[in-house]
């Protein structure tokens, strides 16, 4: 099994049966649960709610949150490819009917943004903290409040693209609002292009003249096309590429390079990391 189909999984039947955990309490936003990090408890504070693409869940005791992978790294104290060889040993049964494809939507989710402002949420700071992200950068972001299918209002870092719909991020639910690239002008004659959002956040953190630069932020490699156009249509002596070190990183670098003689993979500096942002919280 892969990360994804790891995640896509029932969460709530994988505490059943591997951890023995039984739900404290069923409501109409989550499932609630004794934490597994700590066995003495005796109020629920593990949560896993039920409203996103994949279940996600937190725990309002140590602050740590995610996916189903991310829960393991902790429980087990191991990384990403200790849970990978934990799933994928005999102590998890894969249904041998198993399809990814029946596990990609769980359900129809319907976001409608309620309120918009400047961060201020401490939560949501302590997150952007946690991925060493200051308040230097905090002007290039908002602080939003949503409702998901109507009933449960959340809050989330908001990220605004092109299509003035926002990217969205907590420390357990990352999706958008509608995808777009998002482009920021300084009428430089250098762009700097980044997948995502944190990694660009983590770049305005090390540098000492943002306004020297323009930046196009792809909000997922899937917009590769219309990066292509937003960059053919602009004159730029020369292009930045500051992907992912992955797959799909490297299929996109790949694609850019070839479309642009002016296009330069910029990704020495972070070779050994994951992203941006991996190599900005590990130095």
């Amino acid at each position: 099994m892969n990360i994804q189909q790891i995640n896509s999984l029932d969460f709530v039947e994988i505490l059943s049966q591997k951890i023995g955990l039984k739900p404290d309490k069923i409501n109409s936003k989550s499932i609630w649960f004794k934490s597994p990090f700590r066995p003495d408890e005796r109020t629920a504070s593990f949560h896993i709610s039920q409203i996103y693409q994949f279940d996600v869940w937190f725990d309002h005791g140590n602050g740590l949150g995610g996916k189903i992978v991310d829960f393991f790294i902790h429980y087990l104290k191991t990384d990403i490819k200790g849970v990978l060889e934990f799933f994928n040993s005999t102590l998890i049964q894969v249904p041998k009917n198993y399809s990814p494809q029946k596990f990609t939507v769980k359900r129809e989710i319907s976001i409608e943004i309620l309120k918009t402002k400047s961060l201020y949420n401490y939560k949501l700071k302590s997150y952007l903290h946690s991925r060493k992200i200051t308040s230097k950068s905090w002007k290039y972001v908002s602080e939003i409040e949503f409702s998901v299918n109507k009933q449960h209002k959340l809050y989330a870092i908001g990220f605004k693209n092109n299509s003035n719909s926002y990217e969205l991020r907590n420390s357990f639910y990352k999706g958008s609002t509608g995808k777009d690239i998002t482009t920021i002008s300084n009428n430089s004659k250098i762009i700097k292009v980044f997948e995502g959002f944190i990694d660009f956040l983590s770049f305005i953190e090390l540098t000492n003249d943002e306004k020297q630069y323009d930046y196009l932020i792809m909000n997922s490699t899937s917009l590769t096309n219309k990066t292509i156009e937003y960059l053919s249509t602009n004159q730029f002596q020369e292009i930045h590429l500051y992907l992912d070190n992955d797959k799909a990183g490297n299929l996109c670098t790949e694609e850019l390079l070839n479309h642009f003689s002016n296009a330069l993979d910029a990704r020495k500096k972070y070779h050994f990391y994951k992203d941006f942002n991996d190599f900005l919280i590990h130095n």
